[in-house]
């Protein structure tokens, strides 16, 4: 399944202090393909228990935190917000820190600025990516690194995700190795909810624990685990007759 990503037009960017949803170049088109590996059904059922579990009346933001890195994550998470999207939902993704999937990193490249880049002269600046056909958006937040002099500002990464829930229906961010990443801390006491995301046969249970009680640490609340790589013994065809995914 394929689609596009195209670059939202400078002029639409946000008014001070909310954002607003620009209009698209379709000139300025990047491929986006979506793997069919996860099932839509299970990722939006995923979605409806994290949301349920969230509490929220409005726009829920929703965390979705690798143990590791490499633990999939930002897979689980860009196409649970693709699934959520197709559903006529206006969607928000947020890559944080840069996902090692082609399709991410594609579309990642075609961002001008991240929402946390600073007001100096930026305002004409679309932060935003729009994945043609549907109502899904893709952001970027900059990665804390430890040549920063400061450590990530909780009250302005707040302030960001509360102007987000006027304009989106769903705000989902990605962030990997939540234990030794200050922003993943850091989001996870903003977002409603959090999901860690483990690798079957490499993350180990105490890891999970530890990321959990580091959420709880910081006001967040987590909704579940995804065990993600599982390997299945059964013919993918005869799973598909079984189940109906």
């Amino acid at each position: 399944m394929k689609n596009i990503a195209a670059v939202t037009s400078p002029e639409d960017i946000h008014e001070a202090p909310a954002f607003r949803i620009p209009e698209t170049h379709h000139d300025q088109a990047v491929p986006a393909t979506i793997s069919r590996t996860l099932s839509p059904a299970r990722l939006l059922s995923l979605l409806h228990a994290a949301e349920k579990s969230a509490s929220v009346s409005g726009t829920p933001a929703l965390l979705f935190m690798g143990a590791h890195k490499g633990a999939g994550a930002d897979i689980v998470a860009f196409e649970a917000a693709y699934a959520a999207a197709l559903t006529g939902r206006r969607v928000l993704f947020i890559d944080t820190n840069g996902s090692a999937s082609d399709t991410i990193r594609e579309i990642r490249g075609r961002v001008p600025m991240p929402l946390n880049v600073g007001s100096g002269g930026v305002e004409s600046i679309a932060p935003f990516v729009n994945v043609q056909g549907t109502s899904l958006f893709f952001a970027t937040l900059d990665e804390y690194e430890e040549r920063d002099a400061f450590f990530p500002d909780g009250k302005a990464h707040g302030k960001i995700i509360d102007e987000l829930r006027s304009v989106f229906g769903l705000i989902v961010v990605y962030a990997e190795a939540g234990a030794q990443n200050p922003l993943a801390t850091i989001l996870s006491g903003i977002a409603d909810a959090s999901v860690l995301v483990a690798e079957e046969g490499s993350t180990r249970i105490p890891v999970i624990g530890d990321l959990r009680r580091l959420v709880e640490m910081h006001g967040g609340r987590v909704a579940g685990v995804v065990l993600n790589k599982c390997r299945s013994h059964i013919p993918p065809s005869l799973y598909r007759a079984l189940f109906g995914l």
